[in-house]
């Protein structure tokens, strides 16, 4: 959940204002949590589900009134924001597909992004993520020089603008850090995640939490986030 709601921090603040089609690339256990943490974060008029497995698609799609299980290409084409939460090794969408003004969050551990998505600047969790190699960063960012990488945080705290233009694509790249797991496990440990999976709010007290903590990252962020 945790991961799912870093992402939406990550759209909330650099996806348009209007964004109303929302589509998901895969029907697995971060497609579910994406769908529960993004279902309100714009009034979706469309959310577009893809994946692999059609069994997987269908059964995402059927927890959304809006959701339709598609192909990929057609998921991705004309939508404002796209989910890409897979386990690929490889590029599972196509920059031709995404139209001007659109918002791309990654949270795939292998190689789902494609490298023309990295030519710009690229949102992280930490800056580190970009030059250090898997588990602890990301392979689609090994290549991407650390003066185009910019921490979620910095944009939190109006250190950076985020989103420069309207047809700007803006992108961002989870690869997990160490506060957003301590804000999980004290947000467990204080018995606030017993009803998650019976409270539709429950993503939403995550993502706060999380936003808390990345507007104040520094050195001393994890202590805070189990102290908090």
């Amino acid at each position: 959940l945790r991961t799912a709601a870093s992402a939406a921090v990550a759209a909330d603040v650099l996806a348009r204002p209007d964004s109303t089609v929302l589509a998901i690339i895969g029907g697995g256990v971060q497609g579910h949590s994406h769908l529960t943490a993004f279902a309100d974060l714009r009034p979706w008029s469309s959310v577009r589900i893809a994946s692999r497995s059609g069994g997987s698609a269908f059964a995402l799609a059927a927890r959304h009134p809006a959701a339709i299980a598609t192909g990929f290409e057609e998921a991705v084409r004309g939508a404002d924001v796209i989910c890409l939460t897979t386990d690929a090794d490889h590029a599972v969408i196509e920059p031709e597909w995404v139209k001007p003004g659109a918002h791309i969050g990654s949270v795939g551990n292998r190689a789902e992004l494609h490298e023309g998505f990295t030519r710009g600047t690229v949102f992280v969790e930490w800056a580190a993520a970009a030059g250090t190699p898997p588990p602890a960063g990301a392979v689609e960012l090994l290549h991407v020089p650390a003066e185009r990488v910019v921490e979620l945080g910095t944009v939190l705290s109006s250190g950076h603008p985020g989103r420069t233009s309207a047809d700007e694509i803006t992108v961002y790249k989870s690869t997990g850090h160490a506060i957003e797991d301590a804000a999980a496990a004290r947000w467990y440990a204080t018995g606030a995640g017993a009803a998650a999976g019976h409270d539709p709010e429950a993503a939403y007290r995550l993502w706060g939490k999380v936003r808390d903590l990345a507007e104040g990252h520094d050195d001393d962020s994890v202590g805070v986030a189990l102290s908090a």
